[in-house]
This record gives C-alpha cells, structure tokens and sequence, in this order.
C-alpha cells in the first residue's frame, strides 16, 4: 500500500485532520476528518479525535468503533461543533476495504479500467445534540491497482471566478484519469495532477476553506 497526503490550511489553527496506521502485520487504517469551523476550538477537537483514533488499537482500528468512540467523545464539546468524517481500514491479506462515512463528502474508489465505486454517506455527521447515532460499516473489495481517493469539501467547494463550485461530479471526472498513469508515477504527482485541475477551475483564487487530500493505492 502507498499513502500520500496533501494538505493546505486556510488558517492557522484549522479543521482539517488525517492520520493513519500502516504496520507490517495488522490492516492499514486511516482517518479524515472535517470539523466545522477554525480556530483553537476546532483545533482541540482534533485533538480529541487524535486521542480515540489510536486508542482503538486493540480493536485494530474498526470504523465502526472508532466513529462511535469520536460521537460518545463529542459530547464534550460545544452544541455548535460538529464534525463529518471517514474511516477506513484496509485488509491485505484478504483484498478488502472496510468503511465509515459520517456524513462525509464520498470517497471514490478508482478500479484500473476506470471503474469508480463511491464510498457514500453511511451515517449521520458527528454532532452532540443528536440523540442517538447509527452507523453502517460498508465492505468494498480492494484489489491491486486500486486507488481511493478521500477529500474534505475545501476542494469540491473551491469556487471559480464566477461563483462555480468544483464539484463532486467534476471531481469524479478528473479522478477516473487516475487510472490511465502509469504504475511509475508517483502519489505526489498523481495529486498535484488532480491540485492542478481544481487550480485551474478557480483561476489561482486561494483556498476559502482547508483543503485536505488522501490517496491509498494498492500496488
């Protein structure tokens, strides 16, 4: 497997989160996560989000309980933060891909004709008034040649000159070129390829909100 993360804040102390776990002999996991908002609040909210990815090693990281740990933590927080997010935890031995999607923009699974699978919303976002939280934790295969993509919603939002979003529509687009690279190119590139697009959609403007990009490939 290869990780490569990009990451561009907005702002010094921003909303943006991602870590993952890649160990010789347990599965790959990761976690994306959008807090609303900036500034040191959000800040400490990802913080705590930090704390209870790693904490469920000994469940080695199942979205499922890693998104139900985050809800039981938000409680904590101020009523008027709240969080999306997605977790994913990848096995493999056995070429699968397990997720949660918190009300978070879909990921987009790239097969290597072109094939793209969305990873949809399976659950509400995270937020301390709601009651009660259900979530679905999806299966998807994970073959060699396989890439993901994960996002937050800085880079579909990002805005042409004329008010335009980029959208997720667009996006899809763009990321079914994924497929076509050779197996030499790099992650970098292949990311800066796709920066390179929302770029040239927003003619230079600078980002309006955090902009975070996760691409996992299975070699």
């Amino acid at each position: 497997l290869e990780i490569t993360l990009d990451y561009e804040p907005c702002a010094e102390l921003c909303g943006d989160f991602c870590d993952y776990v890649l160990g010789d002999h347990a599965p790959c996991a990761l976690i994306l996560t959008d807090v609303c908002g900036h500034g040191a609040p959000a800040a400490m909210l990802t913080g705590i989000i930090k704390q209870v990815f790693h904490d469920t090693a000994l469940e080695e990281h199942a979205p499922g309980v890693v998104l139900q740990r985050i809800v039981a933590a938000s409680r904590r927080i101020p009523l008027d933060r709240h969080l999306t997010g997605v977790c994913v935890r990848i096995h493999r031995g056995s070429n699968t891909l397990e997720f949660v999607n918190a009300g978070h923009p879909p990921g987009l699974l790239v097969r290597p004709d072109g094939e793209i699978i969305r990873l949809e919303s399976s659950a509400p976002l995270v937020h301390p008034v709601l009651p009660d939280w259900h979530c679905e934790q999806r299966v998807v295969p994970m073959r060699p040649g396989d890439q993901v993509l994960l996002y937050t919603d800085g880079m579909t939002e990002a805005r042409n000159p004329d008010g335009e979003e980029f959208g997720v529509e667009r996006l899809v687009a763009v990321t079914r070129r994924l497929a076509a690279y050779s197996t030499e190119v790099t992650g970098p590139e292949r990311i800066a390829s796709l920066r390179g697009e929302v770029a040239a959609f927003t003619a230079g403007r600078p980002p309006e909100d955090d902009v975070t990009i996760v691409l996992i490939r299975r070699l």
